[in-house]
């Protein structure tokens, strides 16, 4: 299998997961390179692209996958003919290469959310959310595709937090969560931020995706 390390950020964290899926099948064209499909009366590409971003998210870490027809196309050559085909700013390849891992080691992924004050840090809020991190339970509210709207505990799936304040106007939070099954989004830790410390809710946050690990915390590649 190739695989793909590639960045999103600047503009593109506003191209979604569905338009980010047609914008690779349009680079692969211009790049004339050809995916292999599978047999049957419904052949599909072999592609697949690990844990969905979620659109506004930036990420250094996201990975895509897909069988090659041409076999005697490198992943790095396939890699250096994609960036020369063009993406959208934002949208780049930094890596390609052969793994027979599968997507579904990944088990955890670390992200840094930027959290912005108009009117600067409340005072004692570095605190506050450190504190809150501490606790047994959170609860949040998630999207369930067969239930809708759920209130979950998301403590469980939140491995590591670590709270600082950068500047007057801004505290960093860097968090390693959960990304296998169950996962969680760490727009979640933003909401429990607002839902249990409304008085240090942010007025902008900024939230990138740093690394994906597999099970045993490893970097996953």
């Amino acid at each position: 299998m190739t695989r793909f390390l590639f960045c999103k950020e600047g503009t593109a964290v506003w191209i979604s997961h569905l338009d980010l899926q047609r914008m690779f099948q349009r680079a692969f064209n211009r790049a004339k390179i050809q995916i292999a499909v599978t047999n049957g009366f419904n052949p599909h590409a072999y592609v697949a692209m690990a844990l969905p971003l979620s659109v506004g998210m930036e990420s250094q870490c996201e990975i895509l996958d897909c069988r090659l027809a041409d076999e005697s196309i490198s992943p790095e050559e396939a890699a250096e003919r994609l960036n020369r085909a063009g993406f959208p700013e934002g949208i780049t390849i930094l890596k390609g290469y052969s793994s027979d891992r599968k997507l579904r080691e990944i088990g955890s992924l670390c992200a840094r959310l930027m959290m912005e004050y108009d009117n600067g840090v409340p005072e004692g809020a570095e605190e506050r959310i450190r504190e809150l991190f501490l606790r047994e339970e959170i609860t949040a509210s998630k999207h369930s595709k067969k239930k809708g709207q759920i209130e979950i505990n998301i403590r469980p799936m939140i491995l590591d937090v670590q709270v600082a304040q950068k500047n007057t106007c801004q505290i960093e939070m860097t968090a390693t969560v959960q990304a296998g099954e169950p996962s969680l989004n760490p727009e979640l830790l933003v909401q429990a931020v607002t839902r249990y410390l409304p008085e240090d809710r942010p007025d902008a946050v900024k939230i990138r995706r740093l690394e994906v690990f597999d099970q045993e915390g490893n970097a996953f590649r």
